[in-house]
């Protein structure tokens, strides 16, 4: 079935203002509640949040203090937001673009304030709350968001690993640094593996949403996997089931705990169930030859199933932490 929507939106698509897919007229009436979760980065500060909270329990048997939370939700959105800036100081209004750029774009100055803000009150609750240990880790991971930013906004990306590779460790890495920061040696490999596949689940999160915004990011010239050739959902499926095998193997030697695993796996299932479904719904609305120009409507909206991408990464640890909460 993958080969066949990938050979037909192939053959739908003609140039990089052309769109593949049913593109609706977008509008600020258009806009839902649900969009601005995606707009605003709330999506990404939630499932931040929730495995942060999933670490913290199991490697320190104990939960995220209100500190630590609201510093790793607030540089979240830092990181997130300021990316999008960026971005949208080069956005051509006149090509294909998501509506998230377009927002980025039209509230660039209101945003920059809110950001400026949001940086001070994250560097006081740092300043106050975190330890030695905390600053130290703290510190290097900002030195790696910083690069990874530089190198996306310069082009730099194109000589390193791709942009969703990296955006997806140094996620995990920023959520697990409550964990290395009070890291016991016996806690060592197991916290190192259980961070390795989050980033890699992060990573293919990451990989499916530019695979479905790729027409959007060729028209902008904006990196991304996709911009190798050809273009393929294959990567995106081996990843996934190479998730699981090492997911399960490692659970079965004892390597990673039972709790990170069964969050990984349930998250897996969602989100696979998620490319399933979005790739299926592609393929119905390619046949039915939904084909509008986007140049006539270049701004979109994000869709549900971006939405569901990064929900499938909230919702499953979220309800094993209730669970867990449950049992004491």
């Amino acid at each position: 079935m993958f080969s066949q929507v990938e050979k037909t939106e192939a053959q739908a698509f003609v140039s990089p203002t052309a769109s593949t897919e049913p593109v609706m007229t977008t509008t600020w009436a258009s806009v839902h509640w649900w969009h601005l979760i995606n707009l605003c980065s709330l999506d990404a500060v939630t499932v931040g949040l929730a495995w942060q909270a999933v670490f913290t329990m199991q490697f320190c048997n104990r939960y995220p203090t209100w500190a630590e939370s609201l510093i790793i939700g607030l540089s979240i959105w830092l990181a997130y937001t300021v990316d999008r800036i960026l971005d949208s100081r080069r956005l051509q209004t006149d090509k294909p673009h998501t509506f998230r750029h377009k927002f980025h774009h039209q509230f660039r100055q209101q945003l920059s304030i809110i950001w400026i803000l949001a940086l001070a009150i994250d560097a006081t609750l740092i300043i106050f709350f975190a330890d030695g240990a905390q600053l130290q880790w703290g510190l290097g991971c900002l030195t790696l968001v910083i690069l990874y930013i530089a190198g996306i906004q310069l082009g730099h990306w194109k000589r390193r690993l791709p942009k969703e590779i990296q955006a997806g460790f140094l996620f995990a890495f920023g959520i697990t640094l409550t964990c290395w920061a009070t890291l016991v040696e016996p806690s060592i490999y197991p916290l190192l593996l259980s961070t390795i596949l989050v980033g890699f689940l992060f990573s293919i999160n990451c990989a499916t949403i530019a695979y479905w915004e790729r027409r959007f990011d060729a028209a902008q010239s904006f990196s991304s996997w996709t911009s190798w050739q050809p273009v393929s959902l294959q990567p995106v499926l081996f990843a996934l089931l190479l998730e699981v095998v090492l997911t399960v193997v490692l659970l079965n030697w004892a390597l990673i705990p039972p709790f990170i695993a069964a969050c990984l796996l349930a998250s897996i299932l969602c989100l696979s169930g998620v490319l399933l479904t979005g790739t299926r719904i592609a393929f119905q609305k390619v046949a039915e030859n939904q084909l509008p120009a986007s140049e006539d409507m270049p701004a979109t909206l994000p869709e549900l199933r971006v939405l569901f991408t990064d929900l499938s990464l909230f919702f499953p640890p979220t309800v094993f932490i209730v669970v867990a909460t449950c049992n004491g």
